[in-house]
């Protein structure tokens, strides 16, 4: 028993050092996230950051077995870390308590559908307010914005409708502090997402 908590322990202290020594194995567990409001963003970016790894889907994901990767081992076999969320924020604004999209972010929508044209994986469109308002009012209107991105690549983009999934999250899940203006300016945006399993 005691050699055993010992090895335990060493495993551990083995698995820190691992990341201190080497910290980009950290790296492929974050988040990708691109902030298409900070730089400009290309349909070639876009694609980058929506797709899987290749081999790997949120159905089917690449388990390391020794370091090999493989496909063939049933996940239930071997657990596995849940795929990290890729996401885009697009350069779309909407003037208050409003989801009409502005024509002046059409270009921004067009690139995104030409990206989704290009990939063949279902994505979220989620839409996300500042803390301002009541918490129903916020989870309506970021509802209401996600939808109004998913009506414009349905309009403009042989786009199944199913392989987009629109959903608000009101003030949930912040961005930036909602105590200053250019934070809650952060949190208020539309990103596209692969769907969380």
């Amino acid at each position: 028993m005691r050699q055993r908590s010992q090895t335990i322990v060493a495993l551990a202290i083995g698995g820190i050092l691992a990341a201190l020594v080497f910290p980009w194995t950290l790296a492929a567990q974050e988040d990708k996230f691109i902030d298409c409001r900070e730089r400009p963003c290309d349909v070639e970016d876009i694609v980058q950051a929506l797709q899987p790894p290749p081999g790997q889907t949120p159905e089917s994901p690449t388990v390391r077995y020794r370091g090999i990767p493989t496909t063939a081992v049933p996940a239930a076999v071997i657990p596995t870390a849940p795929l990290p969320k890729a996401a885009v924020a697009l350069n779309v604004y909407f003037a208050t308590n409003s989801d009409r999209i502005a024509p002046k972010y059409y270009p921004d929508l067009d690139k995104l559908g030409a990206a989704l044209t290009r990939l063949s994986s279902t994505v979220e469109i989620a839409g996300y307010t500042d803390s301002l308002g009541s918490d129903q009012l916020n989870q309506v209107l970021s509802e209401r914005r996600a939808r109004s991105v998913k009506q414009y690549l349905e309009q403009h983009f042989t786009l199944p409708a199913e392989r987009l999934i629109a959903k608000g999250y009101g003030k949930s899940r912040p961005r930036a502090s909602n105590e200053t203006e250019s934070g809650r300016r952060q949190n208020r945006r539309i990103e596209v997402a692969l769907p969380q399993s």
